[in-house]
């Protein structure tokens, strides 16, 4: 639903998780259903703290729509976890790239401006980390 992915692209924490119990897919059969609550519980957990728990089944998840060629759901989490991975993990770019394909080849604009503000984001964060000291820097690497 509309709801469960602004909660989880949100960095409402609280929001996430009471949408994430919500009984939006739990009544739903068949294997798209099921990629998209594992993709759902993961980003949560992302979101929750619980990236451990959380990452490998959204992955999952991203992959099994991929094999499914059901393009909708997978741009869907790639946009999750675009929003919850942050800029720092290894897929982020990989998944940016693939988000943006899907997205330019359905013309689905405001889904595009959405990841390039999140892409901006995590640029902006990237950007914002104090850099480490360069004297410490050269201790540590014996320069």
């Amino acid at each position: 639903s509309v709801a469960a992915r602004a909660a989880r692209r949100s960095r409402n924490r609280p929001a996430a998780g009471e949408v994430g119990a919500s009984p939006g897919l739990q009544h739903e059969v068949g294997r798209t259903f099921d990629i998209q609550r594992a993709g759902r519980a993961g980003a949560i957990a992302v979101r929750g703290g619980r990236r451990d728990e959380g990452v490998p089944g959204l992955r999952a998840a991203i992959a099994d729509a991929r094999e499914l060629r059901v393009d909708r759901i997978r741009a869907d989490l790639l946009l999750d976890a675009m929003a919850v991975l942050g800029p720092d993990d290894p897929d982020a770019r990989t998944y940016a790239q693939e988000a943006r394909e899907l997205f330019e080849r359905a013309g689905a604009r405001a889904y595009l401006a959405r990841l390039e503000e999140l892409m901006m984001a995590d640029a902006t964060r990237v950007m914002a980390r104090p850099r480490p000291d360069r004297a410490a820097l050269d201790e540590t690497v014996g320069a």
